[in-house]
């Protein structure tokens, strides 16, 4: 049950510029008519040039733009059947699950390196 508190109504009066009353009757008003706005949101900084003038080049990432985009073209996948041992898919699974990837694509990858240097 709801017991009216006038002095409490007062004091948020003065604390907030709003009573009770007024309060309830606009639950979510001021809320929705901010989040119908078109907002922009961006983590891009102000000045852009000079934080890319600060950013350091990350050594050995891996591959170069231009291996990225050979590496890219030649992802194509067709899928197979092989039979692995219950060893090589737990030691796999284990691997993913330490690095949150998907140890079906790590298998994959390590086909694929294989491949392009040995075969």
């Amino acid at each position: 049950m709801f017991e009216w508190d006038e002095h409490k109504n007062q004091l948020n009066i003065r604390k907030h510029g709003v009573s009770f009353s007024e309060a309830a009757a606009d639950i979510g008003g001021k809320e929705k008519s901010v989040m119908n706005k078109d907002i922009e949101y961006t983590d891009a900084p102000e000045d852009i040039e000079e934080s890319l003038a600060r950013a350091a080049v990350v050594p050995n990432f891996g591959l170069t733009p231009e291996q990225v985009k050979e590496w890219a073209d030649g992802r194509a996948k067709k899928p197979v059947s092989i039979y692995l041992s219950v060893e090589t898919i737990e030691k796999f699974k284990s691997a993913a699950k330490k690095t949150g990837g998907h140890y079906q694509r790590m298998i994959s990858d390590v086909l694929d390196t294989y491949t392009r240097q040995y075969l």
